[in-house]
């Protein structure tokens, strides 16, 4: 039966592996009979390139096209030092503090653009300067803790596959980003829980995983919650399928068949599915920043005038309150859901029992997806449509009294049909560089 149970579950397990594939179903373990403690630790860097096209829509009489405007790159450096201790006979606990050394969004235009509205007929002021450079963000980021178990493990009993499952709290540890500060924190706890298998077969070891996130907004975060009208609150969430296969060249074994010396290549690749939501995008450092931040400094000269002969709407301010005082955006935008594909290319050599050297080379792309795409609000009632009372019901449509059914965060400059922009698609590189001492 046992025998049974292991098949089944080197067949319908997932994982999602750790950012180097040697070992992605590899747990320490202490308490082993010859082997009493394992601790593992690691200093990985990690530097990333992504490049992104952005376009606008724009009307052309009673049809929405869409041009590109802008070119968006955006490099990453990361140091993270991960430590991994061996709790009991195939358990582990793990810890993960990252460090980023320098992270920073650029924004050009794109091909023949000259400017942020594609409609040549527009007498629209821009939504924020070009080119757009955010702040060279730095600091300790969102830290990570988790548990690990192999319920199974092959060098163990060759008759098993091995299967493992994790579960990973990243918490907000990190100074929260925000338009103008340095900080490259997210402002959420995000739990991962993920599983996966594998299975030696001579020099090859095919591996499969699943993984899923559930994050959360902190107390002291962008992601806040304005009320029922409106629409997506929290960041996305997100599911993704791993697989690969490792190659083993060479490899030494302990007399129990633990693996100590070892040349592995692995080939992988992901299926990444971010579900929609209030998210961080390539345009989040422009319009937290935008100097149109402040009443008055950035107007749209199509907009009615007040009294005084000024414009009361702000291009960069949520517009769907009436009567309220401006709320200007913070970079936070309502994201559609998109793909990520991902393949990769790595090799692990440890020369020595002690100590293992790692090297991966990654490649994505990220599907298109709008970057602005709140609603306008919900009728709450159920009736009317989407209605606004700030007052006295008897002179005010049929909602009840100061009952807003706009959405707070929805500013028709970029949500509109017609105004949204779009993420054409992202390229995203990846290499990584890992050291690890063992004992």
């Amino acid at each position: 039966m046992r025998h049974r149970i292991a098949i089944l579950v080197a067949v319908l397990a997932t994982a999602s592996g750790p950012a180097f594939a040697a070992g992605i179903t590899t747990v320490l373990s202490s308490f082993d009979e010859g082997d009493a403690f394992d601790g593992w630790l690691s200093p990985v860097w990690e530097w990333e390139l992504r490049k992104a096209r952005i376009g606008r829509e724009y009307l052309d009489g009673d049809r929405i096209r869409r041009a590109d405007i802008l070119n968006a790159r955006r490099s990453t450096h990361r140091l993270s030092i991960n430590t991994r201790v061996g709790l009991y006979r195939d358990l582990e606990l793990f810890l993960v503090f990252p460090f980023v050394l320098r992270d920073q969004t650029e924004l050009t235009f794109a091909g023949g653009a000259d400017r942020l509205d594609p409609d040549p007929g527009s007498v629209e002021p821009p939504l924020f300067a070009m080119p757009n450079a955010g702040p060279a963000r730095s600091g300790f980021g969102d830290m990570a803790v988790g548990l690990r178990y192999a319920p199974f493990q092959q060098w163990r009993d060759p008759y098993y596959p091995s299967w493992v499952v994790s579960l990973t709290w990243t918490i907000p540890s990190g100074k929260v980003r925000r338009g103008g500060n340095g900080g490259v924190g997210n402002g959420w706890h995000e739990l991962k829980f993920e599983t996966g298998a594998s299975r030696r077969i001579g020099f090859l070891e095919p591996y499969f995983g699943f993984h899923g996130f559930l994050r959360v907004p902190s107390s002291s975060t962008l992601f806040k919650d304005y009320g029922e009208a409106q629409g997506s609150v929290w960041p996305g969430q997100e599911l993704g399928l791993t697989f690969g296969l490792e190659f083993v060249p060479w490899e030494g074994t302990r007399e129990d068949g633990k693996r100590v010396r070892y040349a592995t290549i692995d080939l992988g690749g992901s299926a990444v599915y971010s579900f929609r939501g209030r998210g961080y995008s390539d345009l989040f450092e422009a319009f937290a920043s935008s100097s149109c931040n402040s009443a008055g400094s950035c107007p749209d000269p199509t907009k009615e005038k007040g009294a005084l002969g000024v414009t009361q709407y702000n291009r960069t301010a949520y517009n769907w309150v009436p009567g309220s005082s401006p709320q200007f955006m913070d970079g936070i935008m309502d994201v559609e859901a998109y793909g990520t594909y991902s393949v990769w290319l790595g090799f692990d050599v440890q020369p020595i029992e002690y100590v293992s050297v790692g090297f991966r080379f990654t490649y994505s792309r990220e599907t298109a997806h709008y970057l602005t795409r709140a609603i306008v609000g919900k009728d709450l009632d159920g009736k009317n449509g989407v209605m606004y009372n700030p007052g006295n019901p008897t002179a005010a449509p049929p909602v009840p009294a100061g009952v807003n059914e706009y959405n707070p965060v929805y500013n028709s400059a970029v949500d509109d049909p017609g105004r949204r922009l779009k993420s054409e698609g992202a390229d995203i590189l990846g290499i990584g560089l890992m050291i690890t001492g063992k004992m």
